[in-house]
């Protein structure tokens, strides 16, 4: 977000943002459709792919910023496309993915951690859309879309809420039903993402909705992300120690 105390570094990485994400809208889905392949691309779709939407609705956020600042009214026309085209990816994509899990076989594998990106993805265009929501309501884009933009966004703040259970069901299948070993993986981080988030998404859109239930629930939602993030943290550092050992361990034989 933006930081009055450092308007330059905020502004450096917003602009070395632009590049990349033409580089993830334009490059990676061209490489897709038009490489040769075996098979559909469709087999191969998970959560991870609605980072898509996450890089979108992030520049949307940083220019609806920038909006509210005096003198920025020019970026308000460009936060709202911004967070139009992530609204599009998000419904594009939630339907690919969705029916990649309906028609193609489902293994503990497959239904890693990334699919809790498919409701982080929805966090983030929620918190967008709030700071779209709370820009001066003189400026001509806001005042033409400003019912679309609120309406939608809480629209998909309670499609994120009804995700929630399903993903939770997710991993008891993974890792009750099929066993799968409770242990440390980068893809934890996948579930942190999305519930800091949906806390910041919830307060944010709560406070500028007047929806004072959704500021609850963002504030509940903020002590389960913390210790989300502190459980994913005490399961990295332990999984480096054990990794250490076992590389002094495997020195020690080696050298003995």
């Amino acid at each position: 977000m933006y930081s009055s105390e450092s308007p330059g570094i905020t502004v450096a990485l917003a602009l070395l943002s632009v590049p990349l994400w033409l580089l993830c809208s334009y490059g990676l889905p061209a490489n897709l459709m038009l490489r040769q392949r075996s098979g559909p691309v469709a087999a191969d779709m998970d959560g991870s792919w609605f980072l898509w939407v996450v890089g979108t609705q992030s520049l949307a956020t940083v220019t609806a910023v920038f909006a509210a600042e005096p003198g920025g009214e020019e970026f308000a026309a460009p936060a709202v496309a911004l967070w139009g085209i992530g609204v599009l990816l998000y419904l594009m994509l939630a339907t690919l993915v969705t029916l990649r899990l309906l028609t193609v076989p489902s293994s503990p594998d497959s239904l890693n951690p990334s699919y809790w990106i498919y409701m982080g993805a929805t966090a983030i265009t929620v918190l967008a859309g709030s700071t779209i929501v709370v820009l001066p309501g003189d400026i001509p884009v806001v005042r033409a879309t400003a019912s679309v933009v609120a309406g939608l966004t809480y629209l998909l703040w309670a499609f994120g809420v009804w995700w929630v259970p399903l993903l939770v069901i997710f991993g008891l299948w993974r890792h009750v039903v099929h066993r799968v070993p409770v242990r440390y993986e980068a893809g934890l981080w996948s579930i942190v993402f999305p519930l800091g988030m949906y806390s910041v998404a919830s307060t944010h859109f709560g406070h500028a909705a007047r929806l004072p239930l959704l500021v609850t629930i963002g504030e509940i939602d903020a002590a389960v992300a913390g210790f989300a993030w502190l459980a994913a943290a005490m399961a990295m550092t332990a999984a480096g120690v054990g990794y250490l050992r076992r590389a002094r361990a495997d020195s020690a034989t080696m050298g003995g």
